[in-house]
């Protein structure tokens, strides 16, 4: 194996990296904006439920 072989290698195996790293934060990112809008929902309808009970 050459070296311009290995070292395209190298560079398409950073380029897959850095996709996937693209996505999981991607993934992460969209995780923390429903778990974030759950909490609202749960805070919400706990609010009301004390609301309610007074």
């Amino acid at each position: 194996m050459t070296y311009s072989n290995l070292s395209n290698l190298i560079g398409k195996q950073a380029t897959q990296i850095t996709d996937i790293n693209a996505r999981l934060s991607q993934e992460a990112n969209h995780r923390k904006d429903r778990l974030k809008s759950y909490q609202d929902q749960l805070s919400a309808c706990s609010s009301r439920s004390r609301r309610s009970r007074r």
